[in-house]
């Protein structure tokens, strides 16, 4: 699809929903809407708010209009208006933009250069370390998956304060949640215990194991 289909013919879900996304933006659709984009359309609307979600989903799939949306939500026009915009806003931020232009195989081949070109340049020095400490004492660890591991940490869905902290901390990925030590999560600023259990639950949920999350796991939050 390009930009100026939206101008010349009527269009149908998913292309005016990815039209509507990109609006006056600056952001270029993908060249064809393959089953892999599909699939990251699908993983970008998942990751917003269920009212979000469904909203999008009645307006653009179901083609309902705003009044009768309204009605279903018991809300009034003006409210259903400003969850749609704030939807298409959050689909616009980069790591569910990304998922909808190359698709979910394009965006973690996207995501394995990234870290890559990262690890190669800053040499993951800590990462190194304790390695380098696990090895000596013969600790072998299997977190995860890699396509989980390299994943951007927004996809932990965590509250604002550990989230904010693990940005803090300069963790980009699920793999840089996961891999901090006993020692550095039991340091971090601002990160209570409630937070610490939140995060291993996120982690446990998603499959990764072995880590010092662990821990928090028993804890009654």
């Amino acid at each position: 699809m390009s930009k100026g289909n939206s101008s010349s013919k009527e269009l149908y879900y998913p292309d005016n929903l990815i039209a509507a996304i990109i609006d006056s933006t600056k952001l270029e659709p993908p060249e064809i809407l393959s089953k892999e984009h599909q699939a990251g359309l699908n993983y970008a609307l998942f990751t917003l708010e269920d009212r979000e979600r469904e909203i999008l989903r009645l307006r653009y799939e179901e083609r309902q209009t705003i009044s009768e949306i309204a009605a279903e939500f018991s809300v009034s026009q003006g409210r259903v208006r400003q969850i749609e915009s704030k939807a298409l806003v959050r689909l616009r931020y980069p790591y569910r933009w990304n998922y909808i232009k190359l698709g979910v195989a394009g965006f973690m081949q996207y995501r394995a250069r990234s870290e890559y070109n990262r690890g190669y340049s800053e040499g993951h020095r800590a990462g190194y370390a304790d390695g380098f400490e696990d090895g000596k004492r013969g600790v072998a660890r299997d977190l995860g998956p890699d396509q989980i591991l390299n994943q951007p940490l927004e996809h932990l869905n965590l509250s604002v304060r550990p989230h904010n902290c693990l940005i803090a901390k300069q963790c980009k990925t699920i793999g840089d949640v996961a891999r901090l030590s006993a020692d550095q999560i039991r340091v971090l600023r601002n990160f209570g215990k409630k937070s610490a259990a939140e995060v291993a639950q996120k982690l446990n949920e998603i499959g990764i194991q072995k880590s010092d999350w662990d821990l928090y796991l028993v804890l009654d939050v």
